[in-house]
């Protein structure tokens, strides 16, 4: 998840415990490695925008929703 804050940050959430492992000794808990070099690349390049200030400035956030087929409606029988 990508969004940018009022000052112009940009802020970056991988909404997983395991983003940090991919790129660490701890590969195992990542075990396409497929995967752990696309988490590689991503972490690059978000360190590497991150590093100047105001990222977001840059690099604008943009609404992508409408791109994807999502349910209107629970899928998953979870209430």
């Amino acid at each position: 998840m990508y969004w940018v804050e009022r000052s112009g940050a940009g802020v970056f959430a991988a909404g997983t415990m395991r983003w940090a492992c991919a790129g660490t000794q701890a590969r195992s808990a990542v075990r396409d490695p497929r995967v752990a070099a696309v988490i590689g690349l991503v972490t690059m390049n978000v360190l590497r925008e991150f590093a100047e200030p105001r990222a977001g400035l840059r690099r604008p956030a943009t609404d992508a929703v409408d791109r994807y087929h999502l349910a209107r409606v629970n899928t998953t029988g979870r209430v």
